[in-house]
């Protein structure tokens, strides 16, 4: 709990305008759940999609539940059908490493995978089958860049390439001027 208590600090600490990714080995299973009379269900959650769904655990209840607390979605539950942690003991598999985004980005996410080809190249144990985690990989469109615009209404009024731009250009140069002398004009009275 202290972890995911950091965890969670440290997200709720960035900027409004900031888009966190978050990597994690979050050593919790989810995907079902049991309801009150044991029936098991998939968990129905903004955070968690149905992609290699396994038996939730303390561990991924407390994942989950940050996650949805800071808008933020695992994206290899939605899009990457796959395992990412392989043990030591044969069949033993589950997807325990995620990559977290907020979930406004999920629907700009355009590529999301498990890289077998390349874990396996990492593997620290040689053997016949794969042994610890793949990589995870996601691909998604966040637009940092604005172009120029014609109101703000249309751009960001933050963003400082269009504000030096903007002072480069001579933008608002005139009713700026002309407000100065007014406010000289009313102090001299």
């Amino acid at each position: 709990q202290r972890l995911w208590k950091y965890v969670e600090s440290i997200i709720a600490s960035l900027p409004h305008r900031c888009a966190p990714v978050v990597l994690t080995d979050s050593n919790g299973k989810n995907g079902w759940c049991k309801d009150a009379d044991g029936n098991i269900l998939l968990v129905q959650s903004d955070a968690i999609g149905h992609c290699t769904p396994e038996m939730e655990n303390s561990n991924g209840k407390a994942f989950r539940e940050v996650l949805e607390r800071q808008y933020l979605c695992s994206v290899n539950s939605f899009k990457a059908e796959g395992h990412t942690y392989f043990g030591n003991i044969v069949g033993v598999k589950s997807r325990l490493d995620h990559i977290a985004l907020p979930q406004s980005l999920l629907p700009k996410v355009i590529a999301c995978s498990v890289l077998y080809a390349v874990g396996a190249r990492l593997q620290r144990i040689r053997g016949p089958g794969k042994r610890d985690h793949m990589p995870v990989h996601v691909v998604f469109e966040h637009r940092s860049n604005f172009q120029p615009c014609e109101t703000v209404l249309h751009g960001a009024q933050w963003d400082k390439s269009q504000l030096a731009m903007g002072v480069l250009r001579g933008d608002g140069r005139n009713a700026l001027i002309a407000q100065v002398e007014q406010k000289c004009e009313a102090l001299q009275m």
